[in-house]
């Protein structure tokens, strides 16, 4: 009944729906990257709330072998997010941009859990930095030095952060989950546990959304 409760709060009249997100191959996933359903995650690099959710869902995914969450960098810092005017701390950027320097390794997974963990010892990480304090996690430092000082990682990450400002993102984490039935987008509310359960709700036929249209792009 909570679980129906909850689907049926997050079809309300206030619910966000959007045709589209950029979907790539070189997006960080955990799960099967070919599995049906999908949760996007839109994080913060210097986020507490970004890291419990990461946490959640790093744990939750394993068990659901049909889901998939693709995480994508919305730095709350106007050097490296175009959408935003304000400059915050600068190692928001660095860690948005050694994110994408490890996918591009195919070590995101190891680097997300570091990041994360050491979030607060990361307060003040500089990009020329990151090589050496990533050394543990697998890394090429070579190739990873040079993703840090190449454009490429910068470009990947301008790019989510301009995806999310489409999508009216204000703050992280947001969440967004496919609604396979109408082959849209809806944007979740309550957080991580209100993205589980919508997807829920979906996947189980709980829940039947009204008839409103999809945003436009």
């Amino acid at each position: 009944m909570f679980l129906l409760l909850l689907a049926s709060l997050a079809f309300g009249q206030d619910v966000e729906r959007f045709a589209t997100i950029q979907l790539g191959p070189v997006d960080a996933v955990i799960g099967n990257r070919d599995a049906p359903w999908t949760i996007v995650q839109f994080s913060d690099w210097q986020c507490p709330h970004c890291a419990r959710a990461y946490d959640r869902l790093d744990a939750w995914v394993p068990t659901q072998s049909d889901v998939r969450v693709v995480f994508k960098s919305f730095p709350l810092n106007g050097e490296c997010n175009p959408t935003l005017t304000s400059a915050g701390p600068a190692p928001r950027c660095a860690l948005a941009w050694g994110a994408a320097c490890a996918a591009e390794q195919g070590r995101w997974p190891a680097y997300a859990t570091w990041a994360m963990e050491s979030m607060t010892l990361l307060s003040d990480v500089r990009p020329e930095d990151l090589a050496s304090k990533t050394a543990g996690l697998g890394l090429d430092p070579k190739r990873f030095g040079q993703c840090m000082t190449s454009h490429k990682a910068r470009q990947r990450v301008q790019a989510d952060a301009v995806e999310g400002a489409r999508l009216g993102i204000s703050g992280t984490p947001t969440f967004f989950v496919h609604d396979r039935a109408r082959g849209d987008w809806i944007k979740a509310t309550g957080g991580v546990e209100g993205a589980i359960t919508l997807l829920g709700a979906l996947r189980d036929g709980r829940a039947e959304a009204p008839p409103l249209p999809a945003e436009a792009q």
